[in-house]
């Protein structure tokens, strides 16, 4: 299962004027959006963002905390990020909130492990052509990483999609 992380968050008014005002003040106009949730806009720390920007944090729930009760203990899960093309500061956060009995579609970072035989004994070289995964998954069994055992590979063979063992 994915770790729990927490964002606090602050509600917000739509509007440019807001959100400009917001990013001079570091913080990052959000929506939070879901099949079984109105709506609402936020605003969560840029500082916060950028310590989870890498790929290993697209399949972690996090929970909202929140003055608002509507947006408080909500579980989401980072949608998209948009950054600005120049100062790479994030400029917009989207936020999916989880319906916990409904299956979600995200991407899960594949770790390898072990050394391949083609490598070991044959002289090979190992390449990775994936990084991540894409799976389908009730919020609750998402996995933070798959791993992908990698010592059976011999010289100029490979791994399949079909190969990689999901946890049940």
């Amino acid at each position: 299962m994915s770790t729990e992380l927490v964002f606090n968050v602050e509600s917000r008014e739509a509007g440019k004027h807001v959100s400009r005002t917001a990013r001079k003040n570091s913080k990052v106009p959000t929506v939070i959006y879901g099949p079984k949730f109105k709506s609402q806009n936020a605003f969560v720390d840029e500082n916060v963002i950028k310590k989870y920007l890498s790929a290993r944090y697209e399949a972690t729930i996090f929970s909202l905390n929140s003055k608002e009760s509507a947006l408080n203990g909500t579980k989401v899960l980072i949608k998209k990020i948009q950054m600005h093309p120049l100062t790479d500061r994030p400029v917009h956060l989207d936020l999916y909130a989880l319906d916990m009995s409904r299956k979600v579609r995200l991407k899960v970072v594949l770790k390898y492990t072990g050394t391949a035989v083609g490598v070991k004994e044959e002289g090979g070289i190992f390449q990775t052509i994936m990084h991540d995964l894409e799976i389908e998954s009730l919020p609750a069994d998402i996995p933070a990483q798959l791993e992908v055992d990698v010592s059976e590979v011999r010289l100029n063979s490979s791994l399949h999609v079909s190969d990689i063992k999901l946890p049940n």
